[in-house]
């Protein structure tokens, strides 16, 4: 009897390495949908969106230098359409950021974030964090102050269970 069940198990070995590959490229294909778009309901948050960055800019995290990018490269409708997406508070191309202050320059950060023409400024005794709407345009000038260590989207608050 074990020399049948060797003879099974290397049978069923055998099938699998033979059918994994043929499912996978079946999966793989299309069912022949159209490639027509007038058959498709249009998305309102499709924009032929700019080509984003791989990195952040030098003092941004990755999602406020994206839709920095957006802003600079395809102007008010993109940076709008990359709010929706991602869930980016944006009012009326001011983005709501968090600054996080080098230690011993809250002064000087707080005069920069003035600058820019920031609004509904919440300066934060916690860690050294200023809470601003601040001008997309302004953003990367505000990165490169050096009272800035960096500029980041809020953290997402979440009903404790």
């Amino acid at each position: 009897m074990t020399g049948i069940y060797k003879c099974l198990l290397i049978i069923s070995i055998l099938l699998i390495c033979i059918l994994c590959p043929v499912l996978v490229s079946c999966l793989g294909r299309t069912n022949n949908m159209s490639d027509n778009t007038e058959d498709r309901p249009a998305s309102p948050y499709i924009v032929n969106p700019p080509q984003l960055p791989g990195k952040p800019y030098p003092g941004l995290d990755i999602r406020t230098s994206e839709i920095v990018s957006a802003y600079e490269n395809g102007g008010s409708a993109a940076a709008t359409a990359y709010a929706k997406i991602h869930g980016i508070d944006l009012v009326d191309n001011m983005v709501g950021v968090i600054v996080e202050i080098e230690t011993g320059n809250k002064d000087a950060a707080i005069n920069a974030v003035n600058k820019t023409g920031a609004k509904d400024i919440i300066i934060s005794s916690y860690n050294d964090l200023i809470g601003a709407l601040v001008p997309l345009s302004q953003i990367k000038s505000l990165a490169n102050s050096p009272a800035v260590k960096l500029i980041r989207q809020p953290t997402a608050m979440m009903p404790a269970n």
